[in-house]
This record gives C-alpha cells, structure tokens and sequence, in this order.
C-alpha cells in the first residue's frame, strides 16, 4: 500500500474513502466471522442436511477453506487505514487471529450439547491457515520481484 502524506489524509473526500474502505473490510470480515460461529454451533444433523442439498459429501474440505478465506478477510482489515496503526504485520496479526477463532470455535462447542470439539477440526483450520500464509507469502514476494524487475 502506497504511503500517505499527512496533507492526503486532511482533504476530506480521500480521508472519507479510506474510512468507507476499512469500514467495509471490518464488515465483512465480522459478517463471514459470524457465520463460521452461527455454522459451529448448528446441530450436526442440521448441518448435514445442509450439505446434502447443496451437494457437499463432507466438511473437511469447507474446514479448511473457510479458515483460508477467513485469514485472507481478516489480512485485508488489518492492511486498511484504520489499522495501520495498530498491526505493523496484518500476515502475522492475520494468523494469530485465524488461530484464536478456531480454538475458540472448537472450546465452546465442549459446552454445547448437540456438537461436539475435535482436535482434527482444529488441525483442519491449521491447514487453512497455513495454505493462507503459504499463499500470502508467494504473493509478497512475487510482488516484490515484479517490483525490481
């Protein structure tokens, strides 16, 4: 991201711009977060009704892309404006977070009656996570080469 001067920031319509874009980042990474928690804590046999009508055999697969995309969400809020400040690595914060939401998905549903926790979720949403590092990573540094070369 192209750094900004101070004078950039004080002309109100490209401050407004950079609110509304991290403003929007920050939705949608909550919104996609509260759907992972509202899907976690659905009844398996809900779920699985679920998958069957739209054709899915099983979640492993949507374990792990879920997690990709919600590191990738999570990695462009904390590249806006508004966290600047606050994240000096979004990658780094990104995986911390990602990591965070998944223990916290697979510690509540111990307390819940009709789901239950798994250490192959968890090791699932690692995998995501991983492949979102991975990826982020090549992209980095493939940015960087186009940018010398």
């Amino acid at each position: 991201m192209p750094a900004m001067s101070m004078a950039d920031t004080k002309h109100p319509i490209i401050y407004m711009t950079i609110m509304i874009k991290s403003i929007a980042a920050s939705t949608i990474t909550l919104s996609y977060t509260l759907i992972i928690f509202y899907m976690s804590f659905v009844s398996a046999g809900t779920l699985h009704i679920i998958y069957k009508r739209v054709g899915i055999g099983g979640d492993n697969l949507l374990h792990v892309l879920s997690f990709v995309l919600l590191a990738f969400l999570i990695r462009f809020m904390f590249s806006t404006r508004l966290y600047q400040k606050l994240t000096q690595s979004p990658r780094v914060w990104s995986v911390y977070t990602s990591a965070f939401l998944s223990v916290t998905i697979e510690i509540s549903q111990v307390f819940m009656p009709t789901r239950h926790a798994s250490v192959f979720d968890l090791l699932l949403h690692a995998a995501g996570i991983f492949i979102f590092f991975v990826i982020d990573s090549g992209i980095d540094k493939y940015g960087k080469r186009q940018e010398y070369d």
